[in-house]
């Protein structure tokens, strides 16, 4: 996997495709709204994104320590349709986290 960095990582995010109903949010097990995060990924306002992210777990980012991303948010990825890959979003949250 390409390493992150702020070009790559508006790249990366940009991959998401906005879902009406985002499976991602629905399997999220704390409903973080991923892809808002992304969007502001995109636009390159880390933090923003950040903020986001730490408005659903203030002291510690829950998507980014030890969640499974794999069985719950990546899993069912729209992106997986079509290109039988997801947003990489537990690299990516965890990223902005670290880096905003």
């Amino acid at each position: 996997a390409e390493p992150l960095s702020e070009q790559t990582a508006a790249r990366f995010a940009a991959q998401c495709q906005g879902c009406e109903n985002p499976a991602c949010v629905r399997d999220c097990p704390y409903g973080v709204d991923i892809p808002g995060i992304l969007r502001r990924m995109e636009a390159e306002n880390w933090i923003g994104a950040r903020r986001e992210l730490r408005r659903y777990s203030p002291a510690e980012p829950l998507c980014c320590q030890g969640c499974p991303a794999d069985e719950y948010c990546q899993l069912h990825c729209y992106r997986r349709r079509f290109t039988e890959k997801s947003v990489r979003i537990a690299d990516l949250l965890s990223w902005v986290d670290q880096a905003a």
